[in-house]
């Protein structure tokens, strides 16, 4: 195994272990706003892991442009554009699923989806900078 692939393996797992000793359910709380905070800076740590993960996908991909033959903005464009969908999707999804409980737990089920939704966002982005060839 090359240095540049170990590197990039490290560089991909390390957020999910960094985020995984992180949760809001192992604490006491004083009251119910008490743990949407705390649930709320999970989901920002989260979503940091995110943007995380899409800058060493597109530093994978600048990689891969940089392969003789290989055409310049091959993919960057679309994989720019498909994160945005991502983002607008999710925040729209998530706010429906909070909403359509409708009671005091919509804010813990937006929350929860928010951070599933980020957890499989990080592995999908992992995943596309495995698949690009460096």
């Amino acid at each position: 195994m090359s240095a540049y692939r170990l590197a990039v393996i490290l560089l991909v797992t390390y957020p999910l272990v960094a985020t995984a000793q992180n949760t809001c359910d192992n604490q006491t709380f004083n009251s119910h706003a008490d743990k949407i905070a705390c649930e709320i800076k999970q989901t920002y740590a989260k979503f940091k892991d995110v943007n995380k993960a899409f800058d060493q996908l597109m530093y994978v991909n600048a990689q891969f442009e940089q392969i003789t033959g290989t055409a310049s903005n091959l993919f960057t464009s679309r994989l720019g554009e498909n994160q945005e969908q991502w983002r607008s999707w999710v925040k729209n999804n998530c706010s429906l699923e909070g909403d359509v409980s409708m009671g005091t737990a919509g804010s813990d089920i937006e929350q929860q989806c928010l951070q599933d939704a980020a957890d499989a966002r990080i592995k999908e982005l992992h995943h596309m900078a495995e698949l690009l060839p460096h």
